[in-house]
């Protein structure tokens, strides 16, 4: 099942029915809860359709605009861009510490805020430290499954939102939760904005730009890491398979992972080796751990001990 008509939480329905048909077909005693699914694709595409139309998405559509009017649409890693984008991508991974994990957590309790807009905060600090720019574009994909109807369908439902952050360096890393929480649940509540659309509202003339358009850092914040699909009488396990491609400059991914965080970043092979991809996530991890360890320092202190990391070169 290809990823173009599948997002992450098809898969794991898929896997769950193929889990039950399996059973099925061995003979065994399986509980099966298959039955005309009150929702398929086509009927999510006459929705998005219906709403795109509608007087309520204009005015949304216009204020996302507004938002993000005057942002900076292209992310200056310090590196060359040659030709266009390729799509070609380099990752690499790593975990972290349990006590970090534990760290996000008590500190999103603490300022009422999730563990996502912790994560991505200290993103951001990361994208400022690289790219000495404190106004970031930062997209972040969601599930777009607004009914319960939609979480057990197959489909490629995911969409991305685009969440500004301006970084103020005279500000401590608790005041910048408060902010990123609010634009983030400005972005959420107009989620039905088409992403095609935001780009075209932004850059009207469509002009190009170098690099992805809008975009070109990506925080997905995925949860629970997706279990191996359990099949009576065998031992599968989950293989992340590499396919050699990337969508923007730089995305990383955050998996939960028993006690600990499971991180993978994904970068833009034209402007970054695989040696780079793995500093990429110690940086960020320093950031993170940082910011946790005195989240009422100033920001400014933790993006001037980045850019020391880098040797004073921030790309």
């Amino acid at each position: 099942m290809h990823h173009l008509i599948a997002d992450q939480l098809s898969f794991a329905v898929f896997e769950r029915e193929l889990a039950t048909s399996y059973g099925i077909e061995l003979g065994e005693d399986v509980q099966h809860h298959s039955q005309a699914r009150p929702l398929q694709p086509r009927d999510h595409s006459r929705w998005q359709r219906a709403v795109a139309a509608g007087v309520a998405t204009s005015a949304a559509l216009e204020r996302r605009r507004a938002e993000l009017d005057g942002a900076p649409t292209t992310l200056d890693w310090g590196r060359e861009r040659v030709g266009r984008f390729a799509f070609q991508g380099v990752r690499g991974a790593t975990r972290s510490s349990t006590h970090l994990r534990r760290s996000v957590t008590q500190l999103a309790t603490r300022a009422l805020v999730t563990p996502y807009t912790v994560c991505l905060s200290a993103y951001a600090i990361l994208l400022s430290g690289r790219t000495k720019s404190c106004d970031l574009l930062v997209g972040t994909p969601i599930a777009g499954r607004t009914t319960p109807a939609a979480e057990s369908a197959l489909g490629y439902f995911a969409i991305t939102v685009v969440v500004r952050i301006r970084l103020r360096e005279d500000e401590p890393f608790r005041s910048l939760l408060e902010r990123t929480n609010l634009v983030v649940l400005e972005a959420l509540e107009h989620q039905h904005v088409g992403f095609n659309d935001v780009v075209r509202a932004v850059n009207p003339s469509g002009q190009p730009v170098p690099g992805q358009p809008l975009v070109q850092a990506v925080l997905a914040f995925q949860g629970d890491i997706r279990p191996a699909p359990e099949l009576l009488g065998t031992t599968s396990r989950t293989v992340l398979v590499d396919n050699g491609s990337a969508r923007v400059d730089l995305a990383l991914e955050i998996f939960e992972d028993a006690d600990e965080y499971q991180l993978l970043a994904i970068a833009n092979a034209q402007l970054f080796a695989r040696p780079d991809v793995d500093a990429a996530l110690q940086d960020y991890l320093f950031v993170l751990g940082r910011a946790l360890a005195e989240p009422d320092a100033e920001i400014g202190a933790t993006i001037a001990a980045l850019i020391d990391r880098l040797g004073g070169d921030a790309s």
